[in-house]
């Protein structure tokens, strides 16, 4: 309710602006002759005036019930008034028409007699339209917020209701089969699943990859790239992002150099910048949002002067799991468990731990009522010996390529923006370039271009510099050289 009320105030003060700049007009196109001498021998006109200028509202709430157009002694006049009904008459006896009885007025010295009435009738009009318009928004408002406020209702109950089934389901299991009691509950599966972030003090190392699939978006398509992120401490970090089509490397970023391939203008982009990811389930109150319901936060981009980057890619998995339904243990073999968790929203996380190892193996993020998921680590290792040859940028072999590169300047945030559309540009034409024939694809890509596009010329292009990447940093689909070693725990 508190929206409304915020609407309420806004309604006011919009009639409120609207009523006091009539007033002020009113006051300045109204003659000099028709104001009542109040303020000796000060312009009557020019007082008024400053006191609706100056007072606002209050000003022209004066204005209007002291020297309103009532209350014009020009029109109560008795010389005025018999003029009036003689010229009257002669209207209604079809001698003159209602502009030569307008002119005879201003003859005989009444001028604007009738202009006031008007300017206020027009004025009046106005504010009764404003007012009802007013009043047609605060009751669509109205009945906007209460709409949303029984939605809100009934995902409350359905996760209400969830909750139950899930208890009752516990309840039947632990019933039915006494066996699992040696079953490990969630909590102590949970301690094994990771924080992924060199500011983790017992975390010296991890490297991830997975899939990314972007489902909703403006393009119609689905969006999905494979991505690989490793880091070693102290401040060593490599964040790799591909194609799934042909394992061709679409972005690679360093402590403090970015590289991003960009088919459209068929080279390549060289960023002093360093990459950023985040990715947790967090609870925090917003403007918006005065409840403390886990939401999930999502942050890749590249960014300036950033201190220590290699602790800003963080992922923490663990947070996943406290969205609200107690995770638990869905399926076992002995070694290998499966524990999963339901949101609010009806999206589901999954995770498969091995207890031996004490290792998280893959986690998978399902969005409400999809089979696929929308993010996927399909390989978790934490604190393994990773190459060093992972870790350096490779300039030369770029310089070497025969590709075009081309350094690109930043100057602001808006710019860096602009940096992080492009990625998402060259996902985009490399869908459209793989065999999918989407017409609404290719013209939101010319439109985020700005120009048309020759898509054959730019399929040639496009091949070429596939072949020289994989060339470069190999088919990321097969992984990087497989990370060997005893687990540094």
């Amino acid at each position: 309710m508190f929206d409304f009320f915020i609407m309420m105030i806004v309604s006011a003060a919009l009639f409120a602006m609207v009523f006091w700049l009539w007033a002020l007009l009113d006051c300045l196109l109204r003659p000099s002759g028709r104001f009542e001498r109040k303020f000796g021998n000060v312009n009557s006109k020019l007082a008024w005036s400053a006191i609706i200028f100056f007072g606002n509202c209050i000003g022209a709430a004066a204005y209007f019930f002291i020297a309103g157009t009532r209350r014009h002694p020009a029109v109560s006049d008795p010389a005025v008034m018999e003029d009036r009904k003689r010229i009257k008459k002669m209207i209604a006896d079809g001698r003159v028409t209602p502009e030569e009885a307008e002119r005879l007025l201003l003859a005989l010295g009444h001028e604007g007699a009738t202009a006031g009435s008007r300017a206020a009738r027009i004025g009046y009009g106005l504010i009764i339209f404003l007012l009802f318009a007013c009043l047609a928004f605060l009751a669509f408002r109205y009945f906007s917020i209460k709409a949303d406020l029984e939605r809100k209702a009934v995902v409350e109950r359905k996760f209400e209701q969830l909750q139950k089934q899930t208890a009752a389901e516990k309840k039947s299991v632990t019933n039915a089969a006494p066996s699992t009691n040696n079953m490990p509950n969630a909590g102590e599966l949970l301690k094994h699943v990771p924080r992924l972030s060199l500011a983790e003090k017992d975390v010296s190392s991890f490297e991830t990859r997975g899939i990314f699939e972007m489902a909703e978006n403006k393009a119609g398509a689905p969006l999905k790239w494979g991505f690989i992120f490793s880091a070693k401490k102290p401040d060593q970090i490599a964040v790799r992002l591909f194609d799934l089509h042909d394992g061709a490397m679409l972005f690679m970023g360093t402590a403090n150099q970015c590289m991003l391939y960009d088919p459209v203008s068929a080279e390549i982009l060289l960023f002093d910048l360093s990459p950023i990811f985040e990715l947790k389930t967090e609870r925090k109150k917003s403007a918006d949002n005065d409840s403390d319901d886990p939401r999930l936060t999502f942050d890749f981009a590249m960014r300036r002067k950033v201190e220590n980057p290699a602790t800003r890619t963080v992922m923490d998995l663990r947070s996943f799991f406290d969205v609200g339904i107690p995770p638990e243990v869905k399926t076992a073999d002995g070694k290998n468990f499966i524990i999963e968790t339901k949101s609010k929203r009806g999206n589901r996380v999954v995770a498969q731990l091995n207890l031996p190892n004490k290792a998280c193996a893959m986690l998978k993020l399902y969005a409400d009522g999809l089979s696929v998921p929308m993010l996927a680590f399909n390989e978790i290792l934490v604190n393994q010996e990773i190459p060093k040859e992972r870790f350096p940028f490779p300039m030369e072999s770029l310089l070497a390529s025969g590709l075009p590169i081309r350094r690109v300047n930043i100057s602001d945030k808006l710019e860096i923006a602009g940096a992080m559309e492009k990625f998402i540009r060259t996902i985009m034409v490399r869908l459209a370039l793989s065999g999918v024939d989407d017409q609404k694809l290719k013209r939101v890509i010319e439109m985020m271009s700005m120009r048309k596009l020759n898509w054959d010329e730019l399929k040639k292009h496009d091949e070429k510099a596939s072949v020289i990447l994989r060339s470069i940093f190999g088919d990321q689909r097969a992984g990087p050289e497989k990370i060997t070693g005893p687990p540094l725990h």
